[in-house]
């Protein structure tokens, strides 16, 4: 056994207390074998209820007494092991006795747990205050999973050894540097308010975020292991801000609750995230069903309600032949190397600037593409969407960037470049317009949705007015079957679109994506622009790769590359001629 305090040893060898060698507590320290006055089980201090021997050494312990812990206010007829009430045998001997085990115990967990659980369980003295349904994890390592699954964008506990104030424990009760989180690591079960200088709070009192036997109050306790979260305070998120009479599912406001217990509920949570609040929807994803749960028109973020048209959720990138850094979840809103990408994929709803934390008032700050609680800034580079889509993201510094080639320019939303993103110029992630290529643009003119699309900048009111084509329209009436010929292939790719609905199809007329890769300036070189205005030939400009030999070929034959060349020039483009099965240049 340790050594015993220096002040109390004097105490306990007045009272004709033996110490250890070493000044360790041994049977002699609790029982005087000779000349004992108190004849039952020979004690140095007769016991009492209020277990003023345990107190000789256990000082610390000594505001229970005014507790709901102290089984005399609670639970007066409650026995321990021994048969004993409280009123017989200390206020200490219901959930400790010094020769045996003062409670009967079910479960194979470790000590602490069990322990908390023989009051806290149904039937029990306790099962009012029963940890019903999903709880915070016991038992588990702090440490162990101090990075995400991928890497830095995501981290699960951000806890560390050297500064982790709260004690850990071995499986049998005994604190250790290097153990695991049990009940008693956020909970002091002795001391019903962290600051509590004597035990003042009976049976009839309610606890809230600051109480409740915690050893530090909501959020302080949270942020021990999960530091990283402590960035949601005072953002959009942060419910005592935006929304201080919502409550959460024990009715609670979110001054009632703490900063964390808003959203999340160490015990009775419901599955995924311990989820304190309803939830209105049943989708079968847990990640989307959370985020509903305020974004919707009757929530409490019914301005930034997702709907119409939006970015796809729920599916899987490897199906897609797609890889990210990115975090990645399953059903049940965990993290899975091979999950599906969700709303969390791209949002961290706990830190609204993915390149710095802000401890200021933020909650009124309108958002754009470089925050809105997004895991990597997204202006003035892609870099959150092209960490899924690499092949766009050549797009930047390109003409096709308007931050670089037109930065007064606004989309649908009246977003400038810079506000929107490179990628939000044309592409909108939430609320689009059009089910299309999430457009946000207006329509140009144009006999197919995709040149619509095109001629919206390539037109006198757009922000490309000095380029558009005098002629960029293919035939109508001619038939193309573009048949194998739309396997993404680098080399061969050469698409085909509805007229109407701009799907990928195999037989349509040709609009201008057919022939341009709207991200990619030269097809020679997977690399992003420069940023200077360069001027277009008929080797780049957009082009896909080997166009001229491509779809073109198959009807026009050797004609192929002079109708190529020359395709946009009305003085050298001429009305052809069918003639053996092929359309033929006609001079």
């Amino acid at each position: 056994m340790k050594p015993v305090n220096v002040t109390i040893k004097k105490e306990l060898l007045d009272r004709g207390a033996k110490l250890g060698l070493e000044g360790e507590i041994i049977c002699q320290t609790c029982h005087k074998v000779h000349n004992s006055t108190i004849e039952k089980n020979l004690l140095v201090i007769k016991k009492d209820k209020k277990s003023s021997l345990c107190l000789f050494c256990h000082q610390d312990k000594e505001y229970i007494m005014n507790t709901k812990h102290n089984l005399e206010h609670s639970a007066p007829d409650e026995k321990n092991l021994d048969g004993k009430t409280v009123e017989e045998a200390g206020v200490c001997s219901s959930c400790h006795l010094p020769h045996k085990t003062p409670r009967k115990f079910e479960g194979d967990s470790d000590y602490t747990t069990l322990l908390c659980l023989s009051c806290h369980h149904q039937g029990d003295i306790a099962e009012k205050a029963l940890p019903k349904d999903y709880r915070h994890p016991v038992y588990v390592n702090p440490f162990e999973h101090a990075q995400g699954e991928n890497g830095t964008v995501l981290t699960v506990i951000t806890a560390s050894e050297d500064r982790l104030s709260l004690p850990l424990y071995d499986k049998y009760g005994m604190q250790d540097k290097k153990g695991k989180i049990t009940c008693t690591t956020c909970h002091d079960p002795h001391r019903w308010r962290a600051d509590s200088t004597e035990g003042e709070i009976r049976k009839e009192i309610k606890g809230d975020h600051r109480t409740s036997f915690l050893r530090l109050p909501s959020p302080d306790v949270c942020m021990e292991c999960h530091g990283h979260k402590d960035s949601v305070r005072n953002s959009k998120h942060d419910l005592a801000k935006v929304a201080p009479d919502a409550k959460n599912s024990l009715d609670q406001t979110p001054a009632q609750s703490g900063l964390c217990a808003t959203c999340h509920m160490v015990h009775g949570g419901k599955k995924g995230y311990l989820w304190a609040r309803e939830i209105i929807t049943k989708s079968g994803f847990a990640i989307q069903d959370l985020c509903i749960d305020c974004h919707n028109e009757d929530g409490m973020a019914k301005k930034k309600v997702i709907k119409d048209h939006s970015h796809p959720v729920n599916i899987s990138l490897t199906d897609k032949g797609m890889t990210t850094t990115l975090p990645l979840f399953d059903k049940d809103g965990k993290l899975d190397k091979e999950g599906l990408m969700t709303c969390e994929t791209c949002h961290d709803p706990h830190r609204w600037d993915p390149l710095r934390i802000i401890t200021d008032n933020h909650y009124e700050t309108d958002g754009n593409a470089q925050n809105s609680f997004l895991r990597l800034e997204n202006s003035p580079e892609p870099k959150l969407c092209e960490n899924c889509h690499v092949n766009q993201s050549y797009i930047v510094q390109t003409d096709h960037d308007l931050i670089t080639s037109a930065p007064l320019a606004k989309n649908a939303a009246g977003e400038i470049p810079l506000e929107s993103g490179t990628c939000g110029v044309c592409h909108a992630v939430h609320n689009g317009k059009y089910k299309n290529t999430l457009w946000t643009q207006a329509f140009g003119e144009g006999d197919s949705i995709m040149d619509k699309m095109c001629n919206a900048c390539h037109s006198p009111a757009g922000s490309a007015p000095d380029k558009i084509p005098e002629i960029a329209s293919h035939p109508e009436g001619k038939l193309i079957i573009n048949k194998g010929r739309d396997s993404h292939d680098e080399v061969n790719y050469f698409p085909l679109y509805d007229k109407y609905s701009g799907e990928p199809v195999n037989v349509s007329n040709i609009s201008c994506p057919s022939c341009h890769n709207v991200h990619q300036w030269d097809p020679r070189f997977h690399t992003k622009g420069d940023g200077t205005n360069r001027e277009g030939t008929a080797t780049n400009s957009f082009l896909r790769a080997q166009t001229y030999s491509l779809l073109c070929i198959d009807c026009h034959g050797l004609d192929a590359l002079f109708r190529f060349k020359y395709y946009h020039d009305p003085n050298e483009r001429v009305e052809g001629r069918r003639a053996q099965g092929s359309i033929r240049f006609t001079p």
